[in-house]
């Protein structure tokens, strides 16, 4: 995918690049913004974070709120918070693997306390982008799978991350929403 578009408002269309490479069976999508700067292209901030399979993810992080089952679903670089009450989906859980005469391991049985990080995005990173707007300004909009500490056994749903680059050519987080997994 290749989108003309100004993702920085200064009224100059910037490039917007996204492709999927061949990654086993797993969806991951690397990308790129270019800018045009005098008589060349200067690649806008990106999130890659060296070796990690998850390494052209946002920092996404799901942290323990209070009670047994609050999180709240962070990004770094965004001053927002979205609550998500898995209480719904810890109670099923616990009785589906009852009805399967199988063990169940309460979730706090691990020793989580308020504030720490009890999910992550999934592996490969971004699973999908595609262009739109956000309060009628050109953004781009990236999804990530988004799970627990058990990782792809643990899916809670998808977190779409609505951003675009300010001035100076670094990533702003406009907002974030989460569509909860069918469980």
């Amino acid at each position: 995918q290749m989108e003309y578009l100004d993702l920085d408002g200064d009224g100059q269309e910037e490039i917007f690049v996204s492709f999927a490479p061949a990654v086993n069976s797993m969806p991951v999508i690397e990308w790129f913004v270019l800018k045009q700067v005098d008589d060349g292209w200067e690649v806008l901030e990106m999130y890659h974070y060296g070796e990690d399979m998850r390494a052209n993810g946002f920092p996404i992080t799901v942290v323990l709120k209070n009670g047994q089952f609050e999180f709240g679903i962070r990004c770094e670089g965004w001053d927002g918070e979205i609550d998500y009450d898995a209480t719904a989906r810890y109670e099923r859980l616990k009785e589906e693997v009852e009805m399967n005469n199988g063990a169940y391991t309460d979730f706090m049985d691990a020793a989580y306390e308020i504030g720490d990080v009890v999910g992550n995005p999934l592996s490969y990173g971004v699973w999908s982008m595609q262009v739109g707007t956000y309060e009628g300004n050109n953004c781009i909009i990236a999804e990530h799978g988004l799970g627990g500490m058990w990782g792809k056994y643990e899916y809670y749903g998808n977190v779409y991350v609505y951003f675009d680059y300010d001035e100076e050519g670094k990533i702003r987080i406009l907002d974030m929403t989460f569509s909860e997994a069918d469980y």
